[in-house]
């Protein structure tokens, strides 16, 4: 319950109270709101009695901008996250938690041009391809603005600059790609006895230009040995949020085919197999 209080200001009597309203609904959180300066103990009065009216009319206007950018951050994943698949919203996830959360504490009433640009310079210095980066973090501010918790784009007036062609972060992936020859010594060392799935899994990738996770998916029934053909229909994937693994379909359509398998990787294939078969029989399973 409200009291109204009187206070001395510069000499002169006036009044003020401190009123809980309850909670909002869009955040969450518990709207106390205090107003001082009234001349007298009825306007003060007054103005209570109207706060109280807006309020229970849903007309009150909260402090939306004392909401941090975590804070945004929960209620545009809890939107965000069913309405994709798993892959695309774990990407996101990763996005934020690498790049972005480091301003989780940063008022809303904050996010202005200056802040956005500091924002994308840091990115472009690093990384050639930092507007797909950004992305994420627009897609949060941009509900934030369908929202009415952020009154102006802070990106709308942002200069993009030119990624450096040699910065820290492309110095590590220039020339990435073996040659031929290294090619063939690298598959040569891969073929160690001990680790027998090594070199089928890398001739995979080398030849039938196949994905990782599309390799991790495969079963022998995805391998037709007399045709020499591989149909790759699925894929592994990992949500990084719940650090889980999971059987998920090709990113597109066209990623779901089917592939001719040379001599040489159709035999690297059928030595894997007995091999894992002769494993498995070791430890008291078949292999069907």
């Amino acid at each position: 319950m409200a009291t109204i209080k009187s206070y001395k200001s510069k000499g002169k009597t006036k009044y003020m109270f401190k009123v809980y309203l309850g909670t909002d609904s869009l955040t969450g959180k518990r709207i106390d709101t205090t107003r001082r300066g009234f001349s007298l103990a009825r306007e003060a009065k007054q103005a209570l009695t109207q706060l109280k009216a807006e309020f229970n009319a849903g007309k009150f206007k909260t402090k939306a901008q004392d909401m941090t950018l975590g804070e945004l951050y929960k209620m545009w994943w809890s939107v965000y996250e069913p309405s994709v698949k798993i892959t695309t919203a774990s990407h996101r996830y990763q996005t934020y938690a690498e790049h972005f959360k480091k301003y989780d504490d940063l008022k809303l009433s904050k996010l202005n041009t200056l802040w956005a640009q500091d924002v994308v310079n840091s990115l472009a210095k690093e990384f050639k391809s930092y507007k797909t980066m950004l992305s994420t973090l627009k897609l949060i501010v941009n509900y934030g603005l369908r929202m009415e918790l952020i009154e102006k784009d802070p990106f709308a007036l942002v200069v993009y600059p030119k990624p450096l062609e040699k910065s820290a972060k492309l110095s590590k992936v220039e020339n990435n790609f073996y040659s031929k020859d290294e090619l063939k010594l690298f598959l040569d060392r891969a073929k160690k006895p001990s680790n027998p799935i090594v070199y089928p899994f890398f001739r995979l990738l080398a030849y039938l230009g196949i994905r990782s996770g599309e390799i991790s998916a495969l079963n022998w029934s995805d391998i037709d040995f007399d045709e020499h053909t591989l149909s790759i229909t699925k894929t592994v994937s990992h949500d990084t949020r719940k650090n889980l693994n999971f059987i998920a379909k090709p990113k597109t359509k066209k990623s779901t085919r089917t592939i001719f398998i040379d001599d040489e990787t159709l035999q690297a294939l059928k030595a894997w197999k007995t091999t894992q078969a002769k494993m498995l029989l070791a430890k008291g399973f078949y292999l069907t």
